[in-house]
């Protein structure tokens, strides 16, 4: 009688098991009907009990990336992958899925392997070519949106892209012309916009610049870098805390690495430290010539009283520009605290020397101008 009871009770156990097949279709017909938070939960379900299952951990990474649940989505797509390697599409989720969070440089291998298996595809390429362009690679975003544009039928995004690319390399020239075919095949577009509100900044027409840009960020669909540029435009104009509210709804919309470097740069100038810090460390994977958060970075640690944290990237920062007087301040600083006189007193000589060659140059100029006008 007792056996016959512990067999009936684990027949009954057996009997609630979920049937993950039913789990699926209901979750397929919530997801018909909106119900998307109904529906992931449904395929969380079928996943816990047929981990296996493809189409369940797929459909799993699809709900989850739309409500927003982006390390859950990339959870089921890697289950995916490991399943089915083969469908290159899980790729593309997995790129687009890192992009959304800010992983661009993650993005990229993901990226890579599925446009190894669909090179045309137009959306994976542009969607590389912006991990580049974050990444602070811009001569390779260059020729990846140069090549978009060549090989098809001039695409807003990548025209843009492209242009913008060449502006950070220096080549004004170039973008100027990728600019003109722009505005020729599409200049009633938000990107053309944004373009001319660029313009305006150059011009240190800041006050038109920003109404473009405020109308700009008015639209219903929100173009990508408006909000950063609203930020520029308003710290331009000594409106430090709207630029930061610009600076942040452009990261949290985007992940744009350019916007939590200016979020760093920003807090560090209102004495923030930690928040700097904790911002600039969103950032690091752009740091170089052009974004140098080794030098923000290295005076933050050094304010909050870490001089042999804040010396690598101070002395990293002084290499990328040998002209630099701030960055040999700051290590003059940390040697003296630390007790490194040698290297203090060669730091002091190039400062001096930095500083002789300043007052020539300034004399040479003010000649110049003397000389022109006699």
């Amino acid at each position: 009688m007792g056996a016959a009871a512990v067999l009936l009770t684990g027949v009954l156990l057996w009997t609630q098991v979920p049937d993950p097949r039913v789990l699926f279709e209901r979750a397929m017909q919530a997801q018909k009907q909106g119900r998307t938070a109904d529906a992931a939960k449904l395929l969380g379900e079928a996943a816990a009990v047929a981990p296996g299952n493809f189409a369940i951990q797929a459909n799993l990474g699809a709900l989850r990336a739309q409500l927003g649940d982006l390390d859950g989505a990339l959870a089921a797509y890697r289950r995916a992958i490991e399943i089915n390697p083969g469908v290159a599409r899980l790729h593309l989720n997995v790129g687009i899925a890192h992009v959304r969070r800010g992983g661009f440089a993650e993005a990229l291998g993901s990226l890579d392997a599925f446009l190894k298996a669909e090179p045309r595809d137009v959306q994976g390429r542009e969607l590389r070519a912006l991990c580049l362009f974050q990444l602070a690679r811009f001569k390779e975003s260059g020729e990846a949106y140069r090549a978009i544009v060549e090989e098809g039928d001039e695409p807003l995004a990548a025209l843009y892209g492209w242009g913008q690319s060449l502006l950070k390399t220096g080549d004004r020239a170039g973008a100027e012309r990728v600019f003109e075919r722009l505005f020729r095949r599409h200049g009633s577009s938000s990107e053309a916009a944004l373009l001319e509100a660029q313009m305006m900044m150059a011009e240190n027409r800041l006050e038109e610049a920003l109404a473009k840009l405020t109308e700009l960020a008015s639209r219903k669909q929100r173009l990508r870098g408006v909000d950063l540029w609203r930020g520029i435009a308003l710290e331009g104009l000594g409106r430090a805390p709207e630029a930061r509210e610009a600076y942040r709804a452009e990261f949290e919309a985007s992940r744009d690495l350019a916007a939590a470097y200016a979020l760093g740069v920003l807090a560090g100038k209102s004495g923030a430290e930690k928040e700097a810090l904790d911002w600039l460390d969103k950032a690091r994977s752009i740091d170089g010539p052009l974004y140098n958060i080794a030098y923000h970075r290295g005076r933050a640690l050094l304010r909050l009283g870490d001089a042999a944290g804040a010396l690598p990237l101070l002395e990293e920062s002084a290499r990328r520009d040998p002209s630099s007087v701030p960055d040999r301040y700051l290590l003059l600083q940390i040697y003296q605290k630390l007790g490194r006189g040698a290297d203090a007193q060669r730091v002091s000589g190039e400062i001096r020397r930095l500083r002789e060659d300043e007052l020539d140059r300034d004399r040479k100029k003010v000649t110049g101008t003397k000389n022109e006008r006699e």
